[in-house]
């Protein structure tokens, strides 16, 4: 059997609503380790998503010239949904898992977001397929130790 985007993705998702302050998904992004947050509508459905990048291109993120306070004021001002990239790659759970890198390398996004029946059900990032192969790496490097 080939493996597929549900034997990779991150389910436990970090997610936002389009109304949310810019400031708020800074701080999701710094307390929870993350880089992409997907943005969902009051029922659930993808709106969109948000990268670490974009706030950087924007200018989002701290900059030594202004005092924090004023920029924490002017993040918390701004509206998510401006910056969210509301056109995004897609893939399904059951996409075949080399299909969906071959998209990941071809997008530069960092991630790709799995919705199934248009619900957001996970993220599949560089950092899944990292995970893979580490776990790969470990479990044939098992064995190999065990018929040593």
């Amino acid at each position: 059997m080939k493996l597929q985007v549900k034997d990779l993705m991150t389910t436990d998702l970090v997610t936002a609503s389009p109304d949310d302050s810019v400031a708020s998904v800074r701080d999701l992004m710094y307390r929870h380790w993350v880089r992409h947050i997907p943005v969902v509508d009051d029922d659930g459905a993808l709106a969109g998503l948000v990268t670490y990048r974009d706030l950087l291109r924007r200018s989002l993120i701290e900059r030594s010239d202004r005092p924090v306070w004023v920029e924490q004021r002017e993040l918390e001002s701004i509206e998510v949904d401006t910056v969210t990239q509301h056109i995004v790659d897609e893939v399904s759970p059951d996409t075949e898992i080399k299909k969906a890198g071959e998209l990941l390398l071809e997008s530069r996004k960092g991630c790709l977001v799995v919705v199934e029946d248009g619900r957001l059900v996970g993220m599949l990032s560089e950092a899944d397929f990292v995970r893979h192969v580490v776990e790969t790496l470990e479990s044939s490097s098992d064995v190999e130790e065990s018929e040593s």
